[in-house]
């Protein structure tokens, strides 16, 4: 309590300086996203999905396992042995 107090106390010059902008509207017709939805389908008619997921699961799978690797490299660095 008293430490959100305390982020509350900092950030209030921040408010106020950003109160003094202008807003602003950002509006997004529907066309844009029936266009978007478009191109999604003739990408997933034109290459096979399921393959592309099998490949992007590889991929991801392959950097979590070096990011394993290296962390468990450096926690034996650091070992005193």
């Amino acid at each position: 309590m008293i430490t959100e107090t305390l982020v509350n106390l900092l950030f209030l010059p921040i408010k106020g300086i950003l109160s003094l902008l202008p807003d602003v509207s950002f509006t997004v017709g529907a066309d844009m996203f029936t266009k978007f939805f478009e191109v999604l389908r003739l990408v997933g008619y034109v290459f096979p999905m399921g393959t592309i997921a099998t490949v992007l699961g590889l991929i991801v799978s392959l950097g979590l396992l070096r990011i394993m690797v290296a962390l468990v490299r450096f926690v034996r660095s650091m070992l005193p042995f």
